[in-house]
């Protein structure tokens, strides 16, 4: 930026010393001394012309002073915005460098747990077995209780066609008993009675 700076001056002092350079302008000197000095001795041509010359020289130096400065303001305006801009720049990146600061910084206290995440993955993993074997162990259990209630349903149909069965025993033994009742009371002359009557 220092040299470009340093440039930009040189090339508006070059400017500024062609814009004094004197080559080409003979012709409008003698055309502007003989324009005022008709009808005057030598002596007084010669102080005319002196005179116009210095008025001319004092012009030019003035423009060329005014275009000299201009571009120095423009260039002094220039320089400003670009120091604005890379002022602007280097915040960014300071705000950049920052945020990587703290990145690195959380990348940093996550790497210092990773053994304590390694040692809660033991654990888990533990765990996971722990709980496949008490999953098999609850499968296990599962099976054995169908099995029961399997067993179960057997043994309440068993029961239901023994409880059939007894009722039905119980019918035959109180029929049989009635019937006994009555052979118990029947006398041998109702068998004739029984046999007379159906004659």
């Amino acid at each position: 930026m220092e040299s470009q700076n340093a440039k930009s001056i040189v090339d508006i002092h070059a400017l500024h010393e062609e814009s004094l350079d004197l080559t080409g302008l003979d012709d409008l000197f003698q055309w502007a001394s003989e324009m005022v000095a008709e009808g005057l001795d030598v002596k007084a041509r010669k102080a005319r012309d002196q005179k116009v010359k210095r008025q001319v020289l004092s012009i030019i130096h003035r423009s060329a002073e005014m275009q000299a400065k201009t571009k120095y303001t423009d260039e002094l305006s220039y320089l400003h915005r670009r120091v604005i801009a890379l002022q602007s720049a280097l915040s960014e990146k300071s705000d950049e460098v920052c945020n990587l600061k703290q990145l690195v910084m959380a990348q940093y206290i996550n790497l210092q747990r990773i053994p304590e995440l390694e040692e809660k993955l033991v654990q888990l993993e533990a765990s996971a077995k722990k709980e496949n074997e008490i999953e098999e162990e609850r499968k296990h259990l599962m099976n054995a209780l169908a099995k029961l209630k399997t067993e179960r349903d057997l043994l309440d149909e068993l029961l239901t066609a023994n409880e059939s069965e007894n009722v039905r025993l119980a019918d035959l033994l109180r029929e049989s008993r009635e019937e006994s009742e009555k052979l118990k009371n029947r006398r041998w002359w109702h068998f004739l009675t029984a046999l007379w009557s159906k004659n």
